[in-house]
């Protein structure tokens, strides 16, 4: 509990600063975390709460309802992220934790197609505001859709196991989402990866057969092109898998969407 008292404490330097209509308080809180926890024993405030919590009651204190989700993109390499996120969160959310398994940037549109219609017509959940867009993107007046931010990943996986999420409609990135089981009272709520297979690419690379050939002049130093897209790669801040990295910027962007013993 002395952690939470610290805390406490040094929010009172930064009240003036809050912004009145948020909770979270993004801009000041690692600083806060920062003054009270050295670099390397860094960690957050409510991990400490929790493992506190834990030790003195002998059992898990937070526990909720999860789906467990194989993610498989479309390359000519295997390409593969398991995650484990809340199935109460959005599909907006889930797209968030996506961008974050596969270290995109969040730069272009994106949708989730699902199962098709009698007619043969894919439903469609697609990103807020997208229906309103007038670009040559704009969707199929005739086609079903869903804003993403009003459907949980729990009501769409009750009913079917597998859909489809695509990135960047000029590229193409297609990712095959396989719900691999619930989980109803995981103890490791917030959002994770488990499990991670392959690099994945970096944006504006050209597609997956774009993609490839850049990964094999990266790996040729003989290539005429190799140190142009070398230098290419490093200005895309791309680099080849690291699990802990993945779940690093995961729980950096995540860690607030804990739900707390969810029935």
């Amino acid at each position: 509990m002395a952690y939470c008292n610290k805390a406490c404490e040094r929010v009172e330097r930064f009240v003036n600063l809050f912004e009145s209509d948020s909770i979270f308080q993004e801009k000041y809180l690692p600083w806060i975390n920062n003054d009270m926890i050295a670099k390397e024993d860094y960690s957050f405030i409510y991990e400490k709460l929790i493992a506190t919590l834990t030790e003195r009651y002998g059992s898990p204190v937070q526990s909720a309802h999860v789906a467990e989700l194989e993610v498989t993109l479309d390359l000519l390499t295997p390409c593969k992220r398991t995650l484990v996120v809340p199935s109460d969160l959005n599909f907006y959310q889930l797209h968030r934790i996506l961008q974050d398994a596969f270290e995109w940037h969040d730069c272009h549109l994106h949708q989730f197609v699902l199962k098709k219609d009698s007619m043969g017509r894919p439903m469609k959940i697609i990103q807020p505001g997208f229906m309103k867009n007038e670009d040559w993107l704009a969707l199929d007046e005739n086609l079903e859709s869903i804003d993403s931010t009003t459907v949980t990943i729990r009501e769409i996986f009750e009913s079917q196991n597998k859909i489809e999420y695509e990135y960047d409609f000029g590229d193409g990135w297609i990712h095959m989402i396989k719900l691999k089981r619930f989980i109803p009272d995981c103890t490791t709520p917030y959002p994770h990866c488990t499990e991670a297979i392959g690099d994945a690419p970096m944006e504006d690379s050209g597609g997956p057969y774009g993609f490839d050939e850049k990964m094999k002049i990266l790996n040729d130093p003989d290539h005429p092109e190799h140190e142009w897209i070398s230098e290419w790669v490093r200005s895309a801040w791309w680099h080849s898998l690291d699990f802990d990295a993945i779940n690093r910027r995961i729980r950096q962007e995540h860690r607030r969407c804990i739900p707390v013993q969810y029935d």
